[in-house]
């Protein structure tokens, strides 16, 4: 049995790496950064609790995240392009003493549960948020550019829509899975579907296309999961009915994706293309350290390019170069090899809906790319410590027992009466 001391670490981290997980969220500023004082209030006391709790371990993976670190300061000294800026610099490696804190950390299953539900929930309040702000007619503060976008705006805060649609993505990944593969009620499946159109409205009214393709890459992906339970034909009406609407209302479809997304990122698009093939050019000079850390700014800096790359994946080939990449490839991998097998499918899903937004968003040296590899991370060391892994948990925490099992429970439980009382 666990002594109280122990239980009050697991109880604090855990709560701290909700915080961790939540603040690009709950961040009063408009994008995805929290503030570094934020984020060295969640990582000190974390970072002590690891070392109080012991899930600070030698590992090949904690190895990989010290590397990215020094390769960041040896790609900046030894390129005139990297911007040696002190700041982003230490905000870097107080997100590596973060995932190294946390990385063996495997939450309790009442806090584990809470985490989901609380994640859940949020996403749940995001959707919804968003869809009132377009009823209240509370446009996102930056539309004036980008016609018909909505973030949370009826609440006084003007989040960026592309990072509160990455942050709820997951969770609607995760409610896909969820009916795909646990036994529920009607009830239950009937308020996830609801759920589901929500964050698809929400997704819709944000303009922020990555979540659209996000979404509906997901729900192309059930099969894969539907097949491996054998279940597929369950799925085979929905994807027939899905191409047969497309293929006859495909104009029409157009045209209500172009009222709201139509040419409101035409200039940004365009941007974008240029600036990414700029990127690689740099790239290919230096391909193997990069150009060093924060190089973009000074590539950039007046020469009428976007001030940020809008990619993080390819900002880390850049400043870090084919090293750096394969530095978080060796954090991932080293995770998975040690996952359940039932899980694997799940594992690559969650991790795959998770990085696409990266591919279109800003934040390598900020909270959302390492809430991406945290959570990733976290999803393998349920896998890994728990009975039965990720399948196990989310039938206990969300299934609904059959009614045959209940029956059978009542009878067992009937008979044990009988045989006490003789």
């Amino acid at each position: 049995m666990k002594n109280t001391r122990s239980t009050n670490i697991e109880w604090w981290m855990s709560l701290f790496i909700m915080l961790f997980v939540f603040s690009p969220v709950l961040s009063t500023q408009a994008d995805a950064h929290p503030g570094a004082l934020y984020v060295l209030a969640i990582t000190i006391p974390t970072f002590v609790l690891a070392i109080m709790g012991g899930y600070i371990k030698n590992s090949v993976m904690n190895f990989y995240a010290i590397l990215l670190f020094v390769f960041a300061c040896l790609s900046t000294l030894i390129s005139d392009l990297g911007g040696f800026g002190i700041g982003p610099l230490m905000k870097f490696i107080v997100f590596i003493v973060f995932f190294i804190s946390t990385s063996y950390f495997v939450m309790p299953p009442k806090e584990l549960k809470f985490s989901f539900r609380a994640y859940l929930l949020l996403s749940i309040a995001l959707s919804v948020l968003i869809i009132l702000s377009f009823l209240g007619g509370f446009p996102h503060i930056e539309a004036t550019g980008s016609q018909g976008r909505y973030s949370i705006g009826i609440t006084g805060l003007y989040k960026n829509p592309n990072y509160l649609t990455s942050f709820y993505n997951i969770s609607f990944f995760v409610i896909c899975y969820i009916l795909a593969t646990v036994h529920l009620c009607f009830k239950k499946k009937l308020v996830l579907f609801s759920l589901l159109l929500c964050f698809m409205v929400s997704s819709f009214l944000s303009g922020t296309r990555a979540a659209l393709l996000v979404e509906g890459l997901v729900i192309l992906s059930m099969p894969l999961v539907l097949a491996k339970k054998r279940q597929l034909y369950k799925f085979i009406p929905i994807i027939v009915l899905a191409v047969v609407v497309v293929v006859c209302y495909y104009e029409e479809i157009e045209l209500i994706l172009d009222l709201f997304l139509g040419n409101r990122d035409a200039f940004s698009d365009e941007s974008r293309s240029e600036a990414w093939g700029r990127a690689f050019k740099f790239i290919k000079a230096s391909p193997i350290l990069g150009c060093g850390h924060n190089s973009w700014s000074n590539i950039s800096q007046g020469s009428g390019f976007l001030e940020y790359l809008h990619n993080i994946f390819l900002e880390l080939v850049l400043d870090q170069g084919i090293i750096g990449l394969l530095l978080i490839v060796g954090i991932i991998i080293s995770g998975y090899k040690k996952t359940n097998v039932k899980d694997r499918l799940f594992i690559k899903l969650f991790f795959t809906f998770s990085a696409i937004p990266m591919f279109f968003q800003n934040g390598l040296y900020e909270v959302n790319f390492w809430r991406f590899i945290v959570l990733n991370r976290l999803m393998m060391n349920v896998s890994t410590s728990y009975e039965g892994g990720i399948s196990a948990f989310l039938n206990n925490a969300f299934g609904t027992e059959p009614r045959e099992k209940k029956k059978h429970t009542k009878c067992i439980s009937s008979q044990s009466a009988e045989l006490q009382a003789t």
